[in-house]
C-alpha cells in the first residue's frame, strides 16, 4: 500500500475538516455542498444580490438582511455565503459551543433560550452560545410566536453582535418594515451602517434547485 505524502495528507485533513465544520454549523443538509455558481441568475436584480453576498463572504461588511417571499433563494444565498467561509478558513473545533460559523432559525433560537426556563439553567449562557459564533445566520425572522420578550432576546443578540464585531445575517419572508418592527430600528440601522439590506423581489424557485 503506497503512503501518503504530507501534502496528500494535509488535503484529506483539510477536507474532512471542512465536512465536518458544515456538517456541525446547522446549515441545511440540502446545501452542504452548494456553491454561488448554483445558484440560478436570470435577472439584473439577482445578479446584484449574487455581488453583495459575495462581498460579505470576503469580509466586506458584517452585516446582511435578506429579505423576500417564499422560495426565492434566501436560506440557500446564507448557506452559500457560509459554506464559502467555512471552505476558506476550516477550524479544528467542533460541537455546538465552540462553533465558529452557525445557522440557526428564529423559533429555534428562541426555543434554546425558553428551555433554560425549565431547566432552570442559565439564560445567560444560551444568549451566549449564539453570541460567540464569528458568523451567525437567523433564518426565519418572524416565524417566532412574536412576543416582546422574543423580540428581546434577539434584538439583544443581534445587539451584542454587532458591538463584539461578529458577522450575522438575517432572513425573512417579510419586508425591511415587518422585520424593523421585530428587531427594532436601532437593529436594522446597525446593518445599514455596516452592511447591506438586500431585497429577493422575484418569482419562487419553488420547482427549480434554489
Amino acid at each position: 500500500m503506497t503512503e501518503l505524502s504530507k501534502e496528500e495528507f494535509k488535503k484529506i485533513k483539510e477536507a474532512n475538516t471542512i465536512a465536518s465544520n458544515i456538517k456541525s454549523s446547522g446549515i441545511p443538509q440540502r446545501y452542504w455542498r452548494s456553491i454561488f455558481l448554483d445558484y440560478q441568475v436570470k435577472t439584473v436584480e439577482q445578479e446584484a444580490v449574487i455581488v453583495e453576498c459575495k462581498n460579505f463572504a470576503k469580509g466586506d461588511y458584517s452585516g446582511l438582511i435578506i429579505s423576500g417571499t417564499n422560495g426565492t433563494g434566501k436560506t440557500m444565498l446564507a448557506s452559500i455565503i457560509l459554506n464559502t467561509i467555512i471552505r476558506r478558513t476550516p477550524h479544528d473545533n467542533n460541537g455546538f459551543d465552540s462553533h465558529k460559523r452557525l445557522y440557526t432559525e428564529a423559533i429555534k433560537m428562541i426555543r434554546c433560550i425558553k428551555d433554560t426556563w425549565r431547566k432552570k439553567t442559565s439564560e445567560q449562557d444560551a444568549i451566549d452560545k449564539f453570541v460567540k459564533p464569528e458568523v451567525l445566520v437567523i433564518d426565519e425572522i418572524g416565524m417566532q410566536y412574536g412576543s416582546p420578550v422574543e423580540a428581546q432576546f434577539i434584538t439583544e443578540i443581534i445587539n451584542d453582535r454587532y458591538n463584539q464585531r461578529k458577522k450575522t445575517i438575517i432572513l425573512g419572508n417579510l419586508n425591511i418594515k415587518e422585520i424593523t418592527e421585530i428587531v427594532g430600528d436601532r437593529v436594522v440601522d446597525r446593518f445599514r451602517e455596516d452592511g447591506k439590506l438586500l431585497v429577493c423581489n422575484w418569482k419562487s424557485f419553488r420547482g427549480g434547485t434554489a
